[in-house]
């Protein structure tokens, strides 16, 4: 029974935990899963705004900013409408005359009504809400006056008291309306033609209309002072802003289900596509890593996996080219150790059997032991060359040296050799009065030796290598040629790539295909160039430079580095 709760739990883990699992393994999910969360936090972050502006959090003022106005309009309307509410007859009739205390007291608190916005009936559509205090049209402050100008009743003492003249009101823009209005004598307004005059000092707007009596005489005057025009407008645009983030988090639900429904599709064709094009770039890897190196992948969009996908490709290029190479490589090299070893095998045993019947026999015997041990001991000096090279690990000991002598030496090693083994002429031509080189004496030689040798190599019997050398600037340039086969213009652009020789095998089978490549980073690492003519049938010439040594110096090989030269690391 333990058994089977246990299946029972494992079970119902794998199917709660397959989601996660699938979301951190397969990228079509995550990416579905980032476009609903974009839906869905976009949702969050508006109903957040919407309730932090319904709870005054975020004043609806910084939101949206203010719009300049000209000056409250709706405030010389209510002006007028509220000065034909005030009854002057019958408070004349009531207390006598309106300069009377009482009259006085009961404009005053007609005046109250008025600014608290609390007049009976009173409701006009210009209003947003009666019930606030700061709107359009409606007062901050309020005076009446009589026929004269001479304040009777006030609201707020601050802008003007009982007895100031019209001119004395200290709010500027109340006191131009009631002048302006008393101009008209309750006629309309030329510039307005309505019974109400307005006027705005800052961003205060004052407004001023005729109190008429029963006869249509002009009683008095009623003039409004309103609120500075960005809190209006701030507060209209707060209110409206509020009622809009009411509404957007009252009907947010019904509408965020039809969005998920439209991004849910959208996303997964989207990722689809790019889970798809990503699935191919790690089957490609996979393939790489299992050693099928010829897998390519089609590029058609050119965006970043488009570009990542040519960057498989082109590494899969150059791995499967380095892979074939080092084939071919591995199998030149051995065929190199296998012919010397044989051929020395093979001369050893004739002259333990005592096979060389004459003494000029057993002297090219031994001559040919020479040579293929001169070739086993190039290869292997290219060996821990290139090791070398590659690891930055070369030591060059740069000093003054002479080309004449290491050319002299490298000739002298090989003429004998290369007569009686293959009939080719090898000579030095390089002036003994030559100025030294800078550089390497050592690394020099193995370059001379190098292109000796490949010269030998694809030479026929009867042909002719040449090492001259001459002085070019303030460079030494060095030529080894050769009368031999030649090469083709295409094969000159990489005679110098590694394994290049081995691989295409353009002269000769014969070759690591180290040499040329070790003899270019020599003479780079000492400061110089190297070149290759070369016409198929008639001949190869490889050329390259040398600083040369300060000072006209001449003299043996191998002199003393000057004083404070040290040796350079590669």
């Amino acid at each position: 029974m333990m058994a089977s709760l246990g299946r029972t739990m494992a079970g119902l883990n794998h199917i709660v935990t397959k989601p996660f699992r699938l979301y951190r393994q397969r990228t079509i999910f995550q990416l579905v899963a980032s476009h609903l969360a974009v839906v869905l936090i976009t949702f969050i972050l508006l109903n957040v705004l919407a309730v932090a502006v319904i709870t005054g959090w975020l004043p609806g003022r910084d939101l949206v900013g203010l719009e300049q106005a000209s000056q409250d309009f709706y405030l010389g309307e209510r002006t007028r409408g509220h000065a034909s509410w005030i009854d002057t007859d019958q408070l004349i009739a009531e207390y006598g005359s309106l300069d009377a205390p009482a009259a006085q007291a009961e404009l005053d608190r007609l005046l109250s009504i008025i600014v608290a916005n609390e007049v009976p009936g009173y409701n006009p559509p210009e209003a947003v809400d009666a019930d606030r205090n700061i709107a359009l049209g409606i007062p901050d402050a309020a005076v009446i006056t009589d026929p004269t100008g001479v304040v009777i009743a006030t609201s707020d003492p601050a802008i003007g008291q009982i007895g100031d003249a019209a001119w004395e009101i200290t709010g500027p823009a109340v006191s131009d309306a009631i002048t302006a209005s008393m101009r008209l004598e309750g006629g309309p307004d030329d510039s307005s033609g309505v019974a109400y005059t307005m006027r705005i000092s800052g961003d205060v707007t004052g407004a001023a209309a005729p109190i008429f009596n029963g006869d249509g005489g002009v009683a008095g005057y009623l003039a409004f002072q309103g609120y500075p025009l960005p809190a209006i407008y701030s507060e209209v645009r707060t209110e409206i802003l509020k009622e809009t983030a009411l509404a957007v988090v009252t009907t947010s639900w019904i509408y965020i289900i039809p969005a998920v429904l439209v991004a849910l599709p959208f996303a997964w064709l989207q990722s689809r596509g790019t889970s798809r094009r990503l699935e191919k770039l790690a089957h490609l890897a996979d393939a790489f890593a299992d050693g099928d190196l010829h897998t390519r992948i089609r590029v058609v969009k050119r965006d970043e996996i488009g570009r990542l996908a040519e960057r498989f490709n082109e590494m899969g290029s150059r791995i499967e080219t380095g892979d074939r190479e080092r084939r071919a490589f591995l199998s030149n090299v051995s065929h190199e150790l296998r012919t010397p070893v044989a051929i020395i095998q093979g001369t050893v045993e004739r002259l333990q059997d005592r096979k060389c019947e004459t003494a000029e026999e057993a002297t090219q015997a031994i001559d040919l032991v020479n040579l293929e041990t001169r070739n086993l001991t190039r290869l292997i000096d290219d060996l821990s060359t290139l090791g070398r090279l590659e690891e930055a690990r070369l030591r060059l000991d740069l000093q003054p040296v002479s080309v004449y002598g290491v050319a002299d030496e490298a000739v002298s090693g090989l003429k004998k050799l290369a007569w009686t083994q293959r009939k080719v002429s090898v000579e030095n031509i390089v002036s003994p009065d030559l100025p030294h080189a800078f550089g390497d004496s050592s690394r020099l030689r193995q370059i001379i030796h190098n292109l000796l040798f490949n010269a030998l190599r694809h030479t026929p019997e009867g042909g002719l290598v040449v090492v001259r050398a001459g002085l070019v600037g303030d460079e030494i340039e060095i030529c080894v040629s050769d009368t031999g086969i030649g090469m083709p213009p295409e094969t000159l652009e990489r005679i110098f790539d590694r394994y290049y020789q081995a691989e295409l095998a353009t002269r000769s089978h014969d070759g690591s295909g180290l040499g040329l490549h070790i003899v270019q980073q020599l003479v780079q690492a000492q400061g110089g160039k190297i070149t290759v003519e070369s016409e198929v049938g008639k001949g190869t010439t490889f050329m390259f430079t040398l600083p040369r040594a300060s000072g006209n110096r001449t003299g043996p090989i191998g002199a003393l580095p000057p004083k404070g030269l040290k040796d350079q690391v590669v």
